[in-house]
């Protein structure tokens, strides 16, 4: 029997037999990049058309997004409800052998539970780590998390202050220690623009708060 313990997101508790209500995550919410590289990551043997082919009359175009790409996965149910799961059936290991758009391993790393996922092909493992780096780091950066490191989010957001002018009377050892401290400076400067920079190449739904 389970261990009694209340729901993380929402209410009552895990020896109910409900989840809800469950608001699902808007496309622009999701894990999205270009069509090409989604196909590289789904074969289509990895495909099923649950349901058969949609009929000719029933079809519409698809939503279309900047940069031409889309949802890894349309009917993504969001991290949330994951880490629900993760939290209510008290996971001590999760093996997950669907992996598709990495909610599960959002939510196995956000409560520190012990995380494997079986993928479809070399492209799909790439793709997804890239993506999983990319939000573990923005995890570092958010206030709000359990990963938050408060020194790197001051690095990135400023805080760094011009070293004192060396003392126009001061010896010889304050002026050199002054011109250390202005090297010293320049850079971690120069070592914040370079890490700003890689940030902007990895901007995108990626990187957005689930």
């Amino acid at each position: 029997m389970l261990e009694k313990r209340d729901r993380r997101h929402f209410g009552f508790n895990n020896h109910g037999n409900v989840i809800g209500p469950v608001v699902v995550p808007q496309f622009n919410e999701m894990w999205r990049l270009p069509v090409q590289a989604k196909k590289e990551c789904f074969r289509k043997s990895d495909v099923t058309l649950m349901g058969g082919t949609i009929p000719d009359e029933e079809k519409f175009d698809k939503p279309t997004f900047e940069g031409g790409t889309e949802p890894m996965c349309w009917h993504s149910t969001g991290k949330l409800l994951a880490e629900e799961h993760v939290h209510s059936m008290c996971t001590k290991v999760f093996l997950n052998l669907t992996e598709s758009d990495g909610d599960f391993a959002k939510a196995c790393m956000t409560l520190r539970v012990p995380y494997v996922g079986v993928v479809n092909n070399d492209a799909h493992r790439t793709h997804l780590t890239n993506a999983l780096t990319t939000w573990t780091f923005q995890q570092f950066m958010h206030a709000g998390s359990t990963w938050h490191i408060p020194a790197l989010t001051e690095l990135i957001g400023g805080g760094e202050r011009p070293p004192p002018k060396a003392d126009p009377e001061g010896s010889s050892k304050a002026a050199a220690v002054a011109k250390a401290k202005a090297t010293n400076f320049n850079k971690r400067k120069s070592a914040k623009s370079e890490l700003l920079a890689k940030l902007k190449m990895m901007e995108g739904p990626v990187m957005k708060n689930n």
